[in-house]
């Protein structure tokens, strides 16, 4: 993920940068477009990327990752979008390109701990209410 970010927004960078003719004028209003580019086109892109690969790990065909994704995408930009854009609106407002990954690093650590956590919550509610149905 960090070589995906690290390149990915140095894009957005240049390209914001290149928009708006004097950055340090525009400088939250870049931050903003920073953050709408990010979430509309490199959010969606990188979790299908990582629910497929996490699907064909695991095991699953092709087919099956693709119906995986479908599924988990609605709740899991739900979920991202109440803490990802802020953590990405200071990110963008006051960190240099160098310090925005290892801060999106150190945050996306805690973030995965929360979604296993949840994930293994929602396994045990399942296995739990299937345990019920079937006696």
């Amino acid at each position: 993920m960090s070589t995906f970010q690290h390149f990915w927004w140095g894009y957005l960078d240049t390209l914001v940068e290149r928009r708006f003719i004097s950055a340090a004028r525009y400088h939250y209003r870049n931050a903003l477009t920073k953050v709408f580019l990010d979430q509309a086109i490199g959010n969606p892109i990188f979790n299908v990327v990582f629910f497929t690969s996490q699907s064909l790990l695991q095991g699953y065909s092709l087919e099956d990752s693709a119906v995986a994704v479908k599924e988990r995408m609605p709740q899991q930009l739900a979920l991202h979008y109440c803490f990802w854009p802020w953590v990405y609106c200071f990110n963008f407002s006051f960190a240099t390109l160098h310090q925005r990954v290892p801060i999106g690093d150190t945050l996306a650590t805690a973030w995965t701990a929360f979604l296993s956590n949840r994930y293994h919550k929602s396994l045990q509610q399942s296995e739990a209410s299937s345990t019920k149905s079937t006696s």
